[in-house]
């Protein structure tokens, strides 16, 4: 799984919202190692745990939404019962 995202052409393919490529240089690590190569694959290591927190949370709005759906207005059977005292 890490050599599918460490690969090339995953990398490459990586894109910005903008439709900009997403470039290492511009990504900021917050820390350094002292090896560049460690400090890439760091950056690489952020780049897709963001991108992980991101489809998490929107699977999370998701739901939110088909809960809010089933609860939200909800239509009263007077068969059911009395409403009030």
């Amino acid at each position: 799984m890490v050599k599918q995202y460490f690969s090339h052409e995953n990398i490459s393919s990586q894109r910005r919202p903008t439709g900009e490529r997403a470039s290492l240089d511009d990504t900021p690590l917050g820390f350094s190692t002292g090896d560049e190569l460690t400090d890439e694959a760091s950056k690489i290591l952020r780049m897709l745990h963001i991108k992980n927190l991101r489809e998490l949370q929107t699977l999370i709005n998701e739901s939110i939404v088909k809960v809010q759906n089933v609860t939200a207005n909800p239509k009263t059977d007077q068969r059911l019962g009395k409403v009030g005292r």
